[in-house]
C-alpha cells in the first residue's frame, strides 16, 4: 500500500486566536483527515500567510496530534520567516518537534527540516532511521556502533512515532519504523 501527501492549504494573511483555529481545524483539517492511514503525510500548507500565533498553532497543530495519535504524520510548509519563527517558538515551548515539508514529491516528503525541540539520542536514532530508509529495531542494533540494546532502539523508535517523526508498520514480532521524512535537517 502507498503512502499518500495530503496538502492542506490554510487560508488568511493572519490566523491568529484560538477560536479562528477552533474553525479551521473543524472546516479545513478534520475534513482532511478523514480516511488518512498511518503512514500518510498530512502537510498543513502555510503560503500566503504572514502571521500565526501560538495559540492557533495550539488549537491547530497540538489538536491533530492529541485527536489523531495513531495517525498520519503531520508537517508544515511554506513558511515565511514570521511563521516560522512563531512555529519554532510555540515547538520549544511545548517542548516538541516539528518537520517543515522543503521538498516532496508523490511517493513521499524528500526533504524536512527538524523545529522545535528533540533529545540529542532521539535524533542520532532518526537520523540512523533516515540513512537505512526504515528499520526495525534489531536491524538498528546491528547496524549501529553504539551500545544500545534491541529493546533501547525500540524505545527510541517509539518515541519518534510517539513524536510524528517517523511511522510504523507490523514487520512479523517486530515493527518496522520509517521516517516521516527521507531526509531530516536540522534547524
Amino acid at each position: 500500500m502507498r503512502s499518500e501527501i495530503r496538502i492542506v492549504a490554510l487560508s488568511g494573511k493572519h490566523l491568529v486566536g484560538r477560536t479562528l483555529a477552533e474553525s479551521v481545524f473543524q472546516t479545513t483539517i478534520l475534513p482532511a483527515l478523514e480516511g488518512c492511514r498511518p503512514d500518510d503525510r498530512l502537510v498543513l500548507s502555510f503560503a500566503g500567510v504572514e502571521l500565526a500565533t501560538g495559540s492557533f498553532l495550539k488549537a491547530t497543530w497540538l489538536k491533530i496530534h492529541q485527536t489523531q495519535p495513531r495517525g498520519p504524520r503531520c508537517l508544515v510548509t511554506d513558511l515565511c520567516e514570521e511563521v516560522r519563527s512563531e512555529f519554532d517558538i510555540f515547538l520549544h515551548g511545548n517542548r516538541l518537534p516539528g518537520l517543515e515539508a522543503t521538498d516532496w514529491t508523490d511517493d513521499g516528503v524528500s526533504v524536512a527540516r527538524l523545529h522545535g525541540r528533540i533529545e540529542d539520542a532521539a535524533y542520532a536514532a532518526l537520523r540512523l532511521l533516515t540513512e537505512m530508509r526504515g528499520a526495525t529495531a534489531p536491524e538498528l542494533y546491528r547496524a549501529s556502533d553504539q551500545r544500545l540494546t534491541p529493546t533501547a532502539w525500540t524505545n527510541r523508535l517509539n518515541e519518534l512515532w510517539r513524536l510524528g517523526l517517523a511511522y510504523r508498520e507490523p514487520a512479523g514480532r517486530a515493527s518496522r519504523f520509517y521516517p516521516a521524512a527521507n531526509e531530516v535537517l536540522r534547524g
